[in-house]
């Protein structure tokens, strides 16, 4: 198996071109609820929108707690130095973020915001990523709607939908179309990070996370997520 724990599990734009992108979405289709993301009135001091509001009127602001909004330190991995958001290129940092390991797949979403030292732009995004059958494609329902992403010649699974960011497009024609929240949530928060627990807010009502093969047999799923976002007034 590959190891993807070394790959920054929240950047998704910095690592690919608007060509790329273009091509990840012919095997990444989705069908998803009709809610959206609006962006706020104002800017912080960043120049970063000062939150994103979902259909249920739940807003968040940039997650910058360091407990509830790290990703925990793996010990047998040493930890990633980051670039510094927003001043240096390739930075980001997250308003909404969820992971979720359903079987051989690591799902990944985020409502991001993007910097590349100079301007900031924000991204709404899921990747799915994981070791499976060569040239194969395989069905993964999320609390969104549903992908059908395909493998490479040698298994890699690493199927990115993304609007904003260098794909152009908003935040608001995204794939993340509502705020997942923790049942066990902390207060203020619409989660941890460090904590995966299951989770409310999919406009459907599918707060999971299935993948099936071509034959329809399940090969990952899992209702529980981390979770990373802090709620703003705004």
């Amino acid at each position: 198996m590959r190891n993807f724990s070394s790959v920054p599990k929240r950047r998704a734009a910095a690592l690919f071109s608007a060509s790329a992108l273009v091509a990840a979405a012919l095997v990444a289709t989705a069908g998803t609820a009709s809610a959206v993301i609006t962006q706020g009135p104002g800017t912080d001091p960043t120049g970063a929108p000062l939150s994103f509001r979902d259909a249920e009127g739940v807003a968040v602001g940039l997650c910058i707690d360091p407990v509830n909004c790290a990703e925990p330190v793996d010990p047998a991995e040493p930890p990633v130095v980051e670039p510094v958001f927003p001043t240096e290129a390739d930075s980001e940092a997250s308003y909404f973020a969820a992971e979720a390991q359903a079987g051989p797949v690591l799902a990944i979403f985020g409502v991001e915001a993007l910097s590349d030292g100079v301007a900031i732009t924000t991204a709404n995004m899921y990747r799915f990523r994981g070791d499976l059958a060569a040239n194969t494609q395989y069905r993964i329902r999320h609390p969104w709607g549903t992908a059908n992403c395909l493998t490479e010649d040698d298994g890699e699974l690493d199927c990115l939908l993304e609007t904003g960011g260098e794909a152009g497009g908003t935040v608001g024609a995204g794939p993340v179309k509502t705020f997942l929240r923790q049942t066990n949530a902390p207060a203020g928060f619409l989660g941890s990070l460090a904590a995966p627990s299951t989770v409310t807010g999919s406009p459907t009502g599918f707060n999971r996370v299935v993948v099936t093969g071509p034959n329809g047999n399940v090969v990952g799923r899992t209702n529980l997520f981390a979770v990373a976002g802090q709620m703003s007034a705004n």
